[in-house]
C-alpha cells in the first residue's frame, strides 16, 4: 500500500504543482510528501520532477509516468465504487469548500451527524475566504455566497443570506 500512497502523492502534486499544497490535500506535511516522491523516484530509478525554487516541474519521465499513474489511481477508484455499489453502501471521499464563516457555522456542524449516517465516506473539508479553483483542486461540492460569474459549472441556490452593514462611531 505504501507504493501506491506514493503514487497517490505524485499525482497530486503533479496536478497542484507543489508539495505544500499537495500535502495539504492528502493531509500530510511537506516534507513526508517529499519523502514519497524521493521514494518513488528511487524506486523507479529516474527523477521525476525538475525543482527549482517556486515549482515542481515534471521531467519528461514524470509526464509518462503521470498519465499511467492517473489511469491507475482512477482504475482503483472505479473498482471500489464498483465494491462499494454491490454492498449498497457508499464510500470514498468527498471534498468540499466553503467560506470560512459559512463553513464554521454551517457545514461543519453537519459533518457529525453525516458521518453517522455514511461512515465510509470521509469528508474533506477546506475553508477559506478566497475562491477556490474547484477543476484544480478536484473539488466535489463548492459553497458560495453572492452571484457567481462562472456559468459552466452547475449551481443550485440553497438559502438567501441577508447582508448588513455595521461600522463603529
Amino acid at each position: 500500500m505504501a507504493y501506491l500512497d506514493n503514487i497517490a502523492v505524485f499525482v497530486r502534486v503533479v496536478e497542484l504543482g507543489n508539495l505544500s499544497a499537495a500535502g495539504r490535500d492528502m493531509r500530510i506535511s511537506p516534507a513526508v510528501a517529499s519523502n514519497r516522491i524521493k521514494e518513488l523516484e528511487k524506486h523507479l530509478g529516474v527523477r521525476l520532477f525538475n525543482r527549482t525554487t517556486r515549482q515542481l516541474m515534471p521531467t519528461e519521465h514524470g509526464t509518462v509516468f503521470y498519465t499511467g499513474a492517473k489511469q491507475v489511481l482512477d482504475a482503483i477508484t472505479e473498482a471500489e465504487a464498483a465494491v462499494s455499489a454491490l454492498s449498497g453502501q457508499p464510500r470514498g471521499t468527498i471534498k468540499v469548500t466553503a467560506p470560512l464563516g459559512l463553513g464554521r457555522r454551517l457545514i461543519a456542524s453537519g459533518i457529525p451527524d453525516f458521518h453517522d449516517k455514511y461512515p465510509d465516506i470521509e469528508v474533506r473539508l477546506r475553508l477559506s475566504d478566497h475562491n477556490v479553483d474547484i477543476m484544480k483542486e478536484g473539488i466535489d461540492v463548492a459553497f458560495r455566497l453572492g452571484i457567481i460569474e462562472d456559468s459552466s459549472l452547475r449551481m443550485r441556490g440553497i438559502m438567501e443570506c441577508e447582508r448588513v452593514l455595521v461600522a463603529a462611531p
